[in-house]
């Protein structure tokens, strides 16, 4: 092979990887703007779809009926989750979740269910059947648990610090409404107009 056909087809072989780098250089801010709007990421078997569902169980948080000007006593462990945030986001989403299935335990010894002990969700779903929940929580649990177990069992996933605050923080807020299921609420005021 003389040099000329080397060149030839190096710059053949070439081009086409040039020519990305380049693209990928020149529009590099637009992509990078692009990027958070991105629905889910396929990687081999593997559909990622953290940030949207994040987004959809904030949507559903504002939604529910709890939020509408009712407070909830706060639940005050999850400083260890808000900490392990910025070091090892799945790791504060796996303690945000544990929470949560403590608030569970409680409400069972509460309301006098039998539970599971290896799935305590079993609580949160019969309540559902029954009623006594809300189609907005049972969504926002539901979505919660999805995105537990996706921080758990997936090696190729990418969960920044904000996804896990956020994460935290929706849990807290389920953590609450839990807390208070099974509790007796003191009657309202009535409107003396």
């Amino acid at each position: 092979m003389d040099w000329v056909t080397f060149l030839s087809r190096s710059i053949d072989a070439l081009a086409w990887p040039i020519t990305v780098v380049i693209v990928a250089l020149v529009f590099r801010r637009p992509i990078l703007e692009l990027l958070p709007l991105l629905r889910h990421v396929r990687f081999r078997d593997m559909e990622l779809q953290f940030g949207k569902e994040l987004a959809s169980a904030r949507k559903e948080t504002e939604e529910l009926e709890f939020q509408r000007g009712v407070t909830f006593d706060p639940v005050p462990r999850f400083q260890k989750a808000v900490e392990l945030a910025t070091a090892h986001p799945p790791a504060a989403i796996m303690e945000a979740w544990k929470i949560v299935e403590d608030e569970l335990r409680q409400l069972a010894v509460r309301t006098g269910q039998e539970i599971d002990p290896r799935d305590p969700s079993t609580v949160f779903t019969s309540m559902r059947r029954e009623g006594r929940i809300g189609p907005g929580a049972g969504s926002l649990f539901n979505r919660l648990r999805r995105l537990r177990n996706e921080a758990a069992h997936s090696i190729n996933i990418d969960i920044g610090e904000g996804q896990a605050l956020e994460y935290v923080d929706l849990a807290e807020t389920m953590a609450a409404f839990i807390s208070n299921l099974g509790k007796k609420r003191s009657a309202r005021p009535k409107d003396k107009s």
